[in-house]
C-alpha cells in the first residue's frame, strides 16, 4: 500500500525531491491493482504516505526532514484539505518510518 501511495503521490506531483531517496524501494512494492484515493498528506518538510484516519490521528509511512522535528506542520491532502499535525522528533537529516500516527 505504501508503494502504491508513493507512485500515486508522484503522479500527482505531491512527492518532493527530498522524499525521493526511498522511492525506488517503495515503488518496487506497489500493486498494479491498487490506487489509493488519498495517497499522501503533504507539508513543507514532511509527508505521510497512505494516511488512514484513526481515533488518535492519521497513521501512515512518515517521510520527514530534520527541520520538521518536533514541530506542528500544516499538511494537505489531494483535495487541498488542511490538517495541523505534530511531527515526532527526527534524529537524522531525512527519515522514512512506517506505522507512524500524527495527531
Amino acid at each position: 500500500m505504501y508503494g502504491s501511495a508513493a507512485i500515486s503521490a508522484h503522479k500527482l506531483k505531491m512527492l518532493p525531491n527530498w522524499a525521493l531517496f526511498c522511492f525506488k524501494d517503495l515503488a518496487s512494492t506497489a500493486s498494479k491493482e491498487y490506487e489509493p484515493s488519498n495517497p499522501v498528506l503533504l507539508a513543507e518538510d514532511a509527508l505521510l504516505l497512505h494516511p488512514v484516519k484513526g481515533p488518535n490521528g492519521w497513521k501512515g509511512l512518515l517521510i520527514a526532514q530534520e527541520s520538521a522535528s518536533g514541530k506542528v506542520r500544516t499538511f494537505r491532502n489531494v483535495d487541498g484539505e488542511k490538517f495541523e499535525l505534530a511531527v515526532p522528533i527526527i534524529e537524522t537529516k531525512v527519515v522514512a518510518i512506517e506505522g507512524v500516527t500524527l495527531s
